[in-house]
C-alpha cells in the first residue's frame, strides 16, 4: 500500500523536523528516555527538547530553538562518560536498516606539539592533514594568540 504525498505534505513533514538530529551513544546501549535529560544538561540548552527511540539505540532529538540546535550540532565532540555520542542532522528518508557510522567527528589532542607550531595557519594545516578540519579549539587559539 502507498499513500501519495503532495509537495505541501513533503514540505510540512521536512520543515517539522528541520531542527532535529539523529544520535547514538557509541559503545553503550542507551535509549532516548535516559539521554534526553543528560543531553539537555550536557548541551546547556535553555529550551525544551524532545525525542523518541528509532531502534537499535538510535534516537531522534527535536529542538524547539534554533540556537540550541546549533549549539548541539557545532559544540562537540560530545561524550556520555567515556562513550562518544554520534550525532547527525536528521536525514530525509533515514532508514535504520541502512544506518552506518562510516564517518565521525573526532577531537585530536596533539600532545607535546612544539610551541612554535601554535599558529592558526599551522594548526589548520595539521588538522586538515588528519581529515576534514571542522574547528579549532578556542583554548588552543587563545594559546596561539598569546605567542
Amino acid at each position: 500500500m502507498s499513500i501519495p504525498l503532495s509537495q505541501e505534505d513533503v514540505h510540512r513533514l521536512y520543515q517539522h523536523q528541520s531542527q532535529a538530529l539523529i544520535a547514538r551513544v557509541i559503545g553503550k546501549n542507551v535509549g532516548c528516555s535516559i539521554m534526553i535529560p543528560i543531553l539537555k544538561t550536557l548541551w546547556r540548552l535553555t529550551n525544551p527538547i524532545s525525542g523518541f527511540d528509532l531502534g537499535e539505540y538510535f534516537f531522534i532529538v527535536k529542538f524547539s530553538d534554533e540556537t540550541d540546535f546549533a549549539r548541539a550540532m557545532n559544540g562537540g565532540p560530545w561524550f556520555f562518560g567515556p562513550h562518544f555520542i554520534s550525532i547527525r542532522r536528521r536525514e530525509p528518508g533515514f532508514k535504520l536498516s541502512q544506518a552506518s557510522l562510516s564517518t565521525t567527528t573526532v577531537w585530536a589532542r596533539l600532545l607535546e606539539l612544539p610551541i612554535e607550531l601554535y599558529d592558526k595557519q599551522m594548526l589548520t594545516r595539521i588538522g586538515n592533514s588528519l581529515g576534514k578540519l571542522i574547528k579549532l579549539s578556542t583554548l588552543t587559539m587563545g594559546a596561539s594568540d598569546a605567542m
